[in-house]
Formats: C-alpha cells, sequence, structure tokens
C-alpha cells in the first residue's frame, strides 16, 4: 500500500540495498502511476495498535464517479477435495478463474488470483512469481502480527453486502496473510503475519477481532522456492492457499448459483527486507540502479478515489465476484433488445441489454455466442446451420446496454443475426429473435473493408474486413520535412521572420508523394497526426498570429480551414499509400506557454479560463472540447477516405501536470483531481463515440504504470476502443545520462515491462500500443536533445530497435510511435534509415516469410508470460526475456545484459512454460535488426506434451527474437455420440450444445428410460472433443466415459448406475502426462487391466492404461517406445482370442496401421505392421472400426477413397493362406450405396455384425451381416424410420441381439436421434429426443 502516513510525513527509505544481482536483474524505474512531477506517494503503513488501517482524510464523494464497468471474477465451486497446503495441486483448482497481473518494474513477474468454493467456505490463493522472498517483519523479525504489509503477502477484501460504500465499512471484511506459517512465531527468522479486519465507515479498519485474530476456522499455509530473507540468490516465487468458512463471511452456507459480491485483492512484494521501501525512484539519483519502486504491490482492480488503497478506499469500485456452479440446472436468460445499427459494407454494432446469467435472474454472462446468415434465426436448426461468429468478448454486467461490432461481412448482403449469452459452465442461454439488416454496397461504402477496428478474439486490432492489423507506425508533423507540403495555409518562418507556403512553392526535398511510397514500401501502415499543434517557440516574432501557425481553434468556435484542408489531404494521400492515421485533435504539451495567446480556452479568445490550472474544473472546458470534436468529426465525415482514419485521441496526456488545480494539492498521488479529470475525459470519450461510431476511441495518459483514478479510467472505462500511453521512460528520453555501457537494457526493460503491466492490468483486455516516446528537451543537457559521443546515431537507433521488439513482444498491438526528437533535426525530424530498416523487420516478421511460421494475429488472443519464462545459460550469460502467448502460438524477445556479461550468448536455453498441451510447435529465431527478410534459422516440429515449450537458441550478440506456433491438427471425425452397454442397461453419450457430456439410459428389462446430466454431475467444464464409454470386466454396475476436452486433457467420468453417483478425474493434469488430440479407444486384456488409446498432436499411438496392482494410472507412448509411423487418426483397438493387444489407424496415405503385442513377444515389447501395404489391401479415410467377430474372427472395416464400404477380416484356418488377411467390398457385395468417409461395426451374440455409415446425402446407411444366411445386407435406415438425415459417427450398443444406435440429425433441429433394431422381426423405429447435442 502507498502514500503518506496518517500525519502526512513520510515514511523513511529502508537502509539496506539491493545486491548487485538484484539490482542487475531489476531495471525497471518510471513514475508511479502520476504525471512526471507530481509528488510519489508512500506507504500507508498500520497505526501501532492492533486495530488500526490508517488512509487519508475523509472526502464525501458520489458513488462509482468514473465508470459502473465493474470487471467480474469467478468463484467456481470446487469440484473436489481443497486441502489448504499452500501448493496449489488439488485437481479442483485446474479449471479455477484466473485473474493476472504482471508488476511494472520487475521483469517475469506476476501474480494470479484463483478462488473457489464449496458448502464449507471459500478457498482463496495466489500464485506468484517473486525473486525476492522476504518475510522479516520490519527486520530483523520484529513487528506485529498485523502489520503484513511490510512483507511478502496478500491481501483479500469483500464487500460482503454488495453495498459498494465509498468507504470499508463494518459489514465488509479483509482477510491478509504473509507467507511465514499460520501458527509460526510474530517474530523471528521467519515470522508469521495475518490480519481479519473490518472496516469502519471512516477510512480505517479495525480488528474483527482482538489484535485483528483470525476467526476460528480460518486457515491459510504458504510454499515457496528459494531462501526468504537472503538476497544472495535469485527466489523464484510463492503461493498461498487461504480457507475462510462462511461463518466468518456472514452466511449459514454456500451462496446460490449466480449470487455476487464485491471484492478486491493487494498483492504486496517486499523486495528488499526490513520496512518497505517505497521510494519512487523515476526521476532520483537512484533511477539509473534501482527499480521505479523497490517494494511495488499489485491490485486487483483499481480505485476511483485512490492511488493507493484500492482496499480500504475503493469498495464502490470492487470488482463484481459471481459463484458459479456448474451443477446447477440454469442458463443465462435470453438476450433482449437485440438491434444493428452503425452498418457499414463490411460491419455492424450489434447492440443489446446484457442479460442475467442464471435462469432465476441473478448474476451475470460471461460471454456471447453470436451467428449469422442469410435467412432468418428462428429455430434451433437455424441457428445450427448459421455462420459461428467467433469473439471473445467480455460482456457488460447484466442490465447494461452492451455492444459488440461483427466485422468480415459482404457488401450488399441482407443478414440475419441472432446472440445467445453463455455461463461460466458454457451452457447457452435461449434463441431470442434476430435482428436483421442490409451491408452498404461498394458504391455506399467505398473503403474496401480497411477501417480499423479490435479484434473480436483478442488485445489486437484487424481490418473490417478481417484481415489482420499490426501497426508499424510513425508521427507525421505538419511541419517537417516532406510533411510540410500537405499542409496549405502560410507557415510563419522564424528564422527568415517570412511566410511560407510549401503547399504552393514546393521545398528543395519534393513533395510527400515519393516519401509515402517509400514509407509504404518499408512496410509502415500508421501515422499520427497532431491537428492542434502550437508553440511560441516556432512563431516567434510572427506579426500575424493565428496566421502562421499550425491551431486547430482560434478565438473559441472558430475553426482553421487549412487545419481542415491539411487533415483531408492527409486522409486522401494514405489512401493512395495504403495507411491509416491517428488523429490527435488536443495539443496540450504547448498550451501553458501560449494559453493567453494562442488557444481558445481563455478568456480573452471567448474561453472561460484566467487560469489554465482550473481547466479541468471548469464544466465550459469540457462543452468546448465536445464542440471541437462536432467540428472535426464533421470535417472527417465529409471526406470520401474517412475510413483512412483509425480513430481519434482524446486529449493527449490528459493526465499531465500542464494543468495542476490546488484541489490535488490535498494528497501527494493528486487523487481528487485527477478524479475529476477523469470523469471529464470520460463523458468526452463517450460523446465522441456517440458522434462518431465508426471510428476508435484511443486514450493517452502520460503515467507508465496509472494506479488510482488515472487507473480506473484507462483499465475499466468502456468508451475506449484501445489505449496509447506514452511510455516515456528515463531509458529512451535521457539515453545521454545512461552512466551504463550498454544503455540498450534500460529503455527495453521499462518499456517491456510496463506494457506487460497495461495489458494485464486492463480488465477488457483491449489493444495498447506506445503511443508517444522518445528523447525529451526536459532532461536534456541544454535543453536539446543532440547527438554526442555520450549518445551518438548509433546509440538512438539502438535504443529505437529494442523499444519495438520489446513492445511488440510484450504486448503492444504493433511498434511503438517514436516522437522524432532535435536528434534528427537534420534528417527533417524523419527516422532514421536503420529505424526504417527495423520497421521493414518487423513487417517481415509480422507477415511472415513465405513458407514460414505465420501468426494467426486475428486468433491471437495473447497474455503476457511474465512469470512463466526462464533463460539459462550454462557460462552465464545475463539475459532478459520477454514475451506474449495464447497458448499455441507466440513471440519471444530475449536480450542480452552486456553490462554483466559480454561476447555471445551461444549456449541459452529458452523455456516458455503454461501453454497448451499436445502441440507440435514450429519455431523461427529472427534477428531484429534492420531489413530483415527472413529467420536466421527454424526448428520444426518440437513437441510440446505437458505445456512446456525449450528450445536452444542460436547465438547472439545483442538480441534476438523467437517466434513460435503449433501445427493445426489434423482433421478427424470426432466422436459425439457413444454407445454401451452395462448389463441390461443401454447407454447413449452425446454432448449437449456447449459440448458437454451427457447420457441416455434405456434398461431393457424395465423399460425406463433415464438421463443423466455427466457434466453437470461432475461438474465438468470444458468442451469434450472426442470421447469412447466402456465398462470395466464383467462390473455392469458401473460405467465409464473417457474424454477429450479442447485442451486436450483426458478426463474420466465413472458412473454408479444404482445410485446416480458421478465423478470426474483429469487424468492428463492430476498426472501430469502428455495431452491428447482424440481419436479414443478402448480395449482390455482378460486379466484386468484398461487401456485408453489416442492419438497425440505429432500422430503418435499413445496409452494411458492402469492394471488393478497399480496404485494409479500409467502413460505409455508406443510410436516413440519403438520408433513406428505416426498416425492421422482414425483410432480403434480389439484384442485377440489369445490377448493380443491391436492398436489400428490409418496414416496420411491411408494406410492401416497396426501396433500389436502379444503375450508371445515379452512384456513391454510391442511391433506393428502396415497392413495395407504387407497385405495389399485399399487404403481407407475418416474412421475405422474394429471388432471380433463369432469364432474369433479379426474385423477392420472403413471406406475407401471410391466411397465403398471395405472390411478387412481373418479368421483361424483360412486357407490356402493362413496367415493372410483378407479383404471384402461390402458395397459391392450389399448392393450398397456410395458413403462418405468413416465407418463404425458392432457385433451381436447370435453372430450378427452391422456396420454404420452415412451417404453423401447424410441418410444412415446399415451394413448388416446374417450368419444364418451368411450374406450381407445394405439398410437405408433413415428412409426405413422416415426419420432424419444425420451426421457421423454414429454410437450404439447390443443388449442380446436389440441393437442402439444414437446419431445428431442433419435435417431439421440438431438433435439426438436414437434407432432401435431388433432382429426378430427385422424391425427399425427411430426416435427423436428432443436433446440438442453439438455438432
Amino acid at each position: 500500500m502507498l502514500g503518506f502516513d496518517r500525519n502526512g510525513t513520510p515514511h523513511p527509505t529502508s537502509p539496506r540495498t539491493l545486491t548487485r544481482r538484484a539490482l542487475a536483474t531489476r531495471r525497471g524505474a518510471s513514475p508511479h502511476g502520476l504525471p512526471p512531477h507530481a509528488v510519489p506517494p508512500h506507504a500507508v503503513l498500520p497505526h501501532e495498535s492492533h486495530a488500526l488501517d490508517s488512509l487519508e482524510p475523509r472526502v464525501l464523494l458520489a458513488a462509482d464517479p468514473i465508470t459502473t464497468d465493474h470487471p467480474l471474477w469467478l468463484i467456481s465451486r470446487a469440484s473436489g477435495a481443497v486441502v489448504v497446503d499452500g501448493n496449489l495441486s488439488d485437481p479442483a483448482w485446474f479449471n479455477a478463474h484466473e485473474i493476472t497481473r504482471a508488476q511494472p518494474y520487475y521483469e517475469n513477474s506476476a501474480a494470479t488470483i484463483r478462488m473457489l468454493y464449496d458448502n464449507a467456505g471459500v478457498y482463496l490463493s495466489a500464485e506468484v512469481r517473486d525473486e525476492n522472498l522476504w518475510v522479516d517483519g520490519r527486520g530483523g523479525g520484529d513487528g506485529r502480527y498485523w502489520e503484513i504489509e511490510q512483507d511478502d503477502s496478500v491481501s483479500f477484501y469483500f464487500d460482503l453486502d454488495n453495498s459498494r460504500d465509498d468507504f470499508f465499512a463494518e459489514s465488509d471484511r479483509m482477510i491478509g496473510v504473509g507467507i511465514g506459517p499460520q501458527d509460526g512465531p510474530e517474530n523471528g527468522s521467519i515470522v508469521t503475519r495475518y490480519k481479519w479486519i473490518k472496516g469502519d465507515g471512516l477510512g480505517s479498519g479495525v480488528g474483527v477481532n482482538f489484535g485483528a485474530l483470525l476467526d476460528e476456522g480460518i486457515t491459510y499455509a504458504s510454499t515457496y522456492t528459494g531462501t526468504p530473507n537472503d538476497d544472495s540468490d535469485t527466489d523464484t516465487g510463492w503461493s498461498t492457499e487461504i480457507f475462510v468458512p462462511w461463518a466468518s463471511l456472514g452466511r449459514t452456507g454456500a451462496p446460490a448459483h449466480g449470487f455476487t459480491f464485491g471484492m478486491n485483492f493487494d498483492v504486496i512484494f517486499d523486495s528488499d527486507g526490513g520496512t518497505r521501501n517505497l521510494t519512487v525512484n523515476r526521476r532520483g539519483p537512484d533511477k539509473w540502479t534501482l527499480p521505479g519502486i523497490i517494494d511495488d504491490h499489485l491490485q486487483g482492480v483499481q480505485s476511483s478515489s485512490s492511488s493507493t488503497q484500492a482496499g480500504l478506499r475503493g469498495p464502490t469500485n470492487y470488482a463484481e465476484v459471481m459463484f458459479t456452479d456448474p451443477a446447477a440446472a440454469s442458463a443465462p436468460q435470453a438476450i433482449t433488445g437485440l438491434t444493428a445499427t452503425d452498418v457499414t459494407g463490411y460491419s455492424a454494432r450489434l447492440r443489446f441489454l446484457a442479460p442475467a446469467g442464471t435462469t432465476s435472474g441473478a448474476g451475470h454472462a460471461v460471454g456471447y455466442l453470436v451467428r449469422y446468415s442469410t435467412s432468418p434465426i428462428t429455430t434451433a436448426s437455424d441457428w445450427d446451420r448459421a455462420t459461428a461468429f467467433e469473439n471473445t468478448y467480455i460482456p457488460r454486467l447484466a442490465g447494461d446496454a452492451d455492444e459488440l461490432r461483427l466485422i468480415a461481412l459482404a457488401p450488399s448482403t441482407t443478414y440475419h443475426v441472432a446472440v445467445r449469452a453463455i455461463d461460466a459452465s458454457g451452457n447457452p442461454g435461449p434463441l431470442a429473435p434476430s435482428t436483421s439488416f442490409t451491408t452498404q454496397s461498394t458504391t455506399q461504402d467505398t473503403s474496401n473493408g480497411v477501417r480499423v477496428v479490435p479484434s473480436p478474439t483478442g488485445p489486437s486490432l484487424v481490418h473490417e474486413d478481417g484481415t489482420p492489423f499490426v501497426m508499424v507506425g510513425d508521427h507525421l508533423g505538419s511541419s517537417w520535412k516532406y510533411w510540410r507540403t500537405l499542409f496549405p495555409g502560410d507557415v510563419w518562418d522564424r528564422t527568415n521572420l517570412i511566410f511560407q507556403n510549401f503547399y504552393e512553392n514546393t521545398p528543395a526535398e519534393g513533395t510527400a508523394d515519393a516519401y509515402f511510397q517509400e514509407l509504404k514500401d518499408k512496410g509502415i501502415n500508421t501515422l499520427r497526426l497532431y491537428l492542434d499543434f502550437v508553440s511560441d517557440i516556432h512563431n516567434e516574432n510572427n506579426p500575424d498570429g493565428p496566421n502562421g501557425w499550425y491551431w486547430l481553434e482560434y478565438p473559441r468556435g472558430v475553426f482553421n480551414p487549412d487545419m481542415r484542408d491539411h487533415m483531408l489531404l492527409v486522409l486522401e494521400k494514405a489512401e493512395q499509400y495504403d495507411m491509416q492515421i491517428i488523429l490527435s485533435p488536443f495539443g496540450s504539451y504547448f498550451w501553458p506557454d501560449v494559453f493567453e495567446t494562442m488557444t481558445p480556452w481563455h478568456t480573452s479568445a471567448g474561453g472561460p479560463l484566467t487560469d489554465i490550472n482550473n481547466f479541468y474544473q471548469t464544466p465550459a472546458t469540457l462543452d468546448m472540447a465536445k464542440a471541437r470534436m462536432d467540428a472535426v468529426i464533421g470535417w472527417l465525415q465529409q471526406s470520401d477516405y474517412a475510413h483512412r482514419a483509425i480513430g481519434w485521441e482524446v486529449m493527449s496526456e490528459w493526465d499531465a501536470m500542464w494543468t495542476a488545480n490546488a484541489e490535488g494539492d490535498s494528497v501527494p498521488s493528486r487523487d481528487p483531481e485527477m478524479q475529476r479529470r477523469a470523469v471529464w475525459i470520460g463523458e468526452l470519450a463517450s460523446h465522441i463515440r456517440e458522434e462518431d461510431p465508426l471510428r476508435l476511441v484511443l486514450q493517452s495518459t502520460i503515467a507508465p504504470d496509472p494506479r488510482g483514478p488515472v487507473a480506473r479510467l484507462a483499465f475499466t472505462h468502456r468508451a475506449f476502443d484501445a489505449a496509447t500511453p506514452h511510455l516515456y521512460t528515463m531509458g529512451n528520453e535521457e539515453g545521454v545520462n545512461n552512466p551504463h555501457d550498454d544503455i540498450l537494457v534500460k529503455p527495453a526493460f521499462d518499456n517491456a515491462n510496463l506494457s506487460a503491466y497495461w495489458m494485464s492490468s486492463d480488465n477488457f483486455r483491449r489493444p495498447m500500443i506506445n503511443g508517444e516516446w522518445g528523447p525529451t528537451r526536459e532532461v536534456w543537457p541544454g535543453g536539446t536533445p543532440t547527438y554526442s559521443p555520450d549518445f551518438t546515431a548509433d546509440d538512438d537507433d539502438g535504443v529505437y530497435r529494442v523499444m519495438v521488439w520489446s513492445g511488440l513482444a510484450s504486448g503492444q498491438s504493433g511498434t511503438g510511435l517514436r516522437m522524432p526528437s532535435a536528434t534528427l533535426a537534420d534528417n527533417g525530424f524523419l527516422l532514421s534509415n536503420i529505424m526504417r530498416g527495423v520497421q521493414t523487420s518487423v513487417r517481415a516478421f509480422v507477415d511472415g516469410a513465405p513458407s514460414g511460421i505465420d501468426i494467426d494475429w486475428n486468433r491471437f488472443d495473447y497474455r503476457t508470460l511474465a512469470g512463466r519464462l526462464s533463460t539459462f545459460s550454462p557460462t552465464g550469460k545475463s539475459v532478459h526475456t520477454w514475451g506474449i502467448s495464447d497458448g499455441a502460438q507466440g513471440i519471444v524477445y530475449l536480450l542480452h545484459n552486456r553490462n554483466e556479461s559480454g561476447g555471445t550468448v551461444g549456449d541459452a536455453v529458452l523455456t516458455v512454460s503454461g501453454l497448451d498441451r499436445d502441440m507440435v510447435v514450429d519455431v523461427e529465431f529472427w534477428s531484429p535488426a534492420a531489413d530483415q527478410a527472413f529467420p536466421l534459422s527454424t526448428v520444426e516440429a518440437v513437441y510440446v506434451g505437458v505445456g512446456a515449450l525449450t528450445v536452444t537458441v542460436p547465438g547472439f550478440n545483442e538480441d534476438i527474437v523467437v517466434k513460435f506456433k503449433a501445427r493445426p491438427k489434423a482433421p478427424e471425425q470426432p466422436q459425439v455420440v457413444v454407445g454401451v452397454r452395462a448389463g441390461p442397461r443401454q447407454l447413449t453419450f452425446a454432448l449437449d450444445e456447449s459440448g458437454r457430456p451427457f447420457a441416455t439410459q434405456v434398461h431393457n428389462v424395465t423399460g425406463v428410460t433415464t438421463e443423466f446430466a455427466v457434466a453437470r454431475l461432475t461438474r465438468f467444464v470444458g468442451r469434450v472433443t472426442d470421447m469412447t464409454a466402456y465398462i470395466r470386466g464383467t462390473n455392469t454396475n458401473v460405467v465409464y466415459l473417457a474424454a477429450t476436452d479442447e485442451n486436450r486433457n483426458l478426463w474420466l467420468f465413472t458412473g454408479n448406475l444404482l445410485n446416480g453417483v458421478w465423478t470426474a478425474r483429469n487424468l492428463t493434469v492430476e498426472r501430469n502426462f502428455p495431452g491428447v488430440t482424440g481419436d479414443l479407444t478402448t480395449y482390455q486384456p482378460k486379466w484386468g487391466s484398461i487401456h485408453i488409446g489416442g492419438v497425440d498432436a505429432k500422430g503418435n499411438a499413445i496409452n494411458y492404461w492402469t492394471s488393478g496392482g497399480l496404485p494409479d494410472w500409467q502413460f505409455a507412448n508406443l510410436t516413440r517406445r519403438i520408433s513406428g509411423p505416426t498416425l492421422v487418426g482414425g483410432l480403434t483397438s480389439y484384442v485377440t482370442s489369445w490377448n493380443g493387444l491391436n492398436l489400428a489407424g490409418v496414416n496420411s496415405s491411408g494406410d492401416v496401421i497396426v501396433y500389436w503385442w502379444s503375450p508371445a513377444l515379452g512384456d513391454g515389447n510391442w511391433t506393428f505392421l502396415n497392413m495395407t501395404q504387407r497385405f495389399g489391401l485399399p487404403a481407407l479415410v475418416g474412421q475405422i472400426d474394429a471388432f471380433v467377430s463369432a469364432g474369433g474372427g479379426l474385423n477392420i472395416v472403413g471406406v475407401d477413397g471410391a466411397g465403398h464400404l471395405q472390411q478387412y477380416w481373418w479368421k483361424p484356418g483360412l486357407t490356402p493362406e493362413p496367415n493372410r488377411w483378407r479383404v471384402r467390398d461390402l458395397t459391392t457385395e450389399s448392393s450398397g450405396p456410395i458413403l462418405q468417409p468413416g465407418a463404425q461395426g458392432f457385433v451381436s451374440a447370435d453372430g450378427n455384425i452391422y456396420i454404420f455409415a452415412t451417404t453423401p446425402d447424410d441418410e444412415l446407411i446399415s451394413t448388416r451381416y446374417r450368419p444364418t444366411t451368411a450374406t450381407w445386407l445394405s439398410t437405408n435406415v433413415t428412409d426405413t424410420t422416415s426419420s432424419s438425415n444425420v451426421g457421423f459417427p454414429i454410437g450404439g450398443s447390443i443388449w442380446g441381439s436389440i441393437l442402439r444406435v444414437g446419431a445428431r440429425a442433419r435435417s431439421g433441429d440438431p438433435t439426438l436421434i436414437l434407432y432401435r433394431f431388433d432382429p426378430t422381426s427385422d424391425a427399425w423405429t427411430a426416435l427423436d429426443t428432443g436433446d440438442v447435442i453439438a455438432g
């Protein structure tokens, strides 16, 4: 917690200093979320009593003055037991919702919060990457239990009645614990620190019990990796689990599904021991050697009222926490008020009311399903056939007006659109009436779809036609070389004391066209244009102001026609050279210097101000700002090239100190003033959004790590589409003062860590770009940035390179926009050739080299890799790493710290953890240098089994960039319906709309049909991608369903059919096994072991297996074990009469490959056989199946490339070749129709064989072998039963001679169709269950 103490006295900094190791690995230093010249905050420490937490004097404020857009966090009901031991290894944690925040001043440092609940209470956890563990009280092991803020610790704040008061109230609670043991000593080497407090409603906290002791039943435990209180080594981090019983939270039991209250958290980092050192070092004497804040903290959500105390001063701004129970028979309510507005040729904005998240009307939705069609969407069948619009949009809270943009549409087309909300378990709400609209024609909308919009699937930007847009950008200064020829007005030449017109009189460099073409050739696609740029420096001795300066408005309400024409000319050139333009109508930087003479805000120009320090406090300025925006928006809308404008930057550096009102003087962080500014900016942003809905609304701060009111607006206000903060840090703005030999480390370090902070802090995952950075005159010797031996042009080029790449690899949506300072004056304030070459390299990297890795930017839903990267150099090279990934693809930037190690980094091993399981990954290594068109090298087909990618990095001197991407999974036919017989019961498993399993059981003796909601009964959350069912041995009262989910985990569901109790295990995660892509099959030899076979992403045949003598499941990769061939799918299995184990699948050529083992081979000695090649059999496509028929016959069936059903078969005693497999064309033999790929077979006790497949028209075909006549018969089951067409695969089982199969309807609604065949009457029947299932 940061701030002054209750007496306004700054806390002394710790006498300790960081070791060289600590200094070397922590290079961040920038203002603590404040304008550069504001007084930095310091820690608010508990008062020296057991009861009190202090805060600045209370100021009465309205609730949520900045925004009501509270983020939604989820607390899921635990699916199993949680043991409070601090190690987070219980399987229940694996599906917990995660909230991650990255530190702004430390590399690879982050905290992840997870929460669960059960009937007993709430479980809270923190997993923290922290290289400096301290748990020593205030130093020397002294202090009090409740002083948790002095050590590494985590605190959780609860607004239990959701009253959202301004101050922590008596009904609120806070639990805070350190990382020492709960029952440890109050004073000693590793101390115990905790507190359990409630509010007093006045800004302080008081112990719930005497001494803030914990209630009975509250328990916690921590584990850590490292050596606490020892700065001689580098630690890894810590994790904590806390249990709070319901009674301590004022409840008698668990809340209902969808119940909500307010909540926040605060993770404290003590990095040097003793009293927390909260000195802000950005501008101080230690700015080059110490982190920006040594002992920082991370808050879950920021307060609109306090930069330091979002817990005590913030219930009004807490996150909304919702309790979710996957077992609840509930779904979100229907969407209401759906309309389409702002329709262009390529997109439309969908507006509606955010629905409640539960059937009862409680809670909130967590996502939206959107589908569109050229036909009305009124039924489940219409919905099923409509095109899904992929999105990861985060809904607003229930009852709020919501909107999302539907893109990549075709011009002149009438669309029907429907939206359904989904809950945390993936359950969709009911289908509500769709809306319709017609997109504009290409005559009406001439943009060709190039407008830039936020990506619907991640924190990046895309074009309106759906193609990716990664910003490679620059500034367009109206007075700079080339650009000045686009300004049609006279400009004042202060050197020659004359007016010049470079539009009418072309200067020596020529027109802007050649330069535009050069930029296009270099890959630049974005320019930022200031529409308001007035300065006394540029207009010295001008006798005729405002003529001669680049003014937008002067006096009040009078707008410059030359600036209008300038903007329109720029847009016209942007269309010609395929550029996008950021428009900035408020250039506040120079306003203080020219307030009385060149701005419309002063009373002399008709404005409302006599003192610029009253700017945000005067309502008329907001009215003027809105009028200004109305004017420039009007200009833009007159242009034929308005689609070339990305959007509007709302008040450049609105939080900077160009205005400083006295109301901010009451607290060091100036929170009251910043809150007023934030409200002002939010209102202006909302106005712009309403007046120009086709452009982005951008917000830029000067605070590199916003806190409090500034952060509340930046990270939570939904009027903004993207952020363009100006990340000026000492590393990039005052390189001349950098004392290190390698001056590239500091700018990259600050830029990357701050970018990770921004990306992880934004509650709605919006795009972010460093909108402005570079050398500044305020910090340069002599007041003018120039090259010298202390800072050369090469240095400048190097800083540009590391800034661009560190930003891109840390989550920025492109290259940061360098402000060309006076260092580039001799080049006309244009970037150097090397800088342009770096931009060219970025463009090649983004676009992908021919036949190389191409990041799917449209679906790159990346998160920071802070806390998940490690680089090991056996020779001790010092390497910094930053990265982003969505689990399947990513970017990592490695920078050699040459201040600590010289030479070439030739032995670095990079490990990226926390990735998806079961992937085949290709990796490229790129040089970040200028003009690179191809990667340095490539590593292909790296298998990532358990979520960690490890690669050896090619040698590099300074830096290198890594790009990786998983190969797409091979096409397969997922088993959405499976069947199994359990005694007299036949069960058909299918997947509901959200991809979760349920079962329909028919008892053949009683005739009773029973439904099992398997997912709800086991609290399974996820989407099943493949499954297979079985019973084990002779126990017919227990049934098993093995299934893979979308994360390639193998789950095992177990159902007791006698008592209806179902359980689920994630075998992949629990056992830490490699994942499984799918193609599941099961087989059991007579000795009782059970095998679940599958195929991994590399095509390896793998086995999860267990036996009675083993404590748990085992894993085997058969392909790797015997160097066998890889498979593309179709996996099936069978066990011979002599207990031979067989796994069969097809390779990329359609050959049937069998992995097999028999007792004669000995334990574990598997082998393989290419049956197609060995016996000259036809190749097969799609799913194959295998079974053992009467007399020990072995059968493999599938469909060949001609659509014929083929049977590979063998049985004992065949002559004249007793060991040769045969083939039978069953389509020809049964006179059956041409089939689609895929076949599934079943064998009855009376010797009947049934093989099912579908025709190209989705008709279900049964090819049946009748042993009484020894003939094959083809039956069109669809025609025979007059039922719906269905899709493959088919699931079924046989009881006696009764066959039951299930399939998904393809005509009409996509429901589960159950077929029954009785051979005694030769009769087929079909039942439409009405259960809509996934396809």
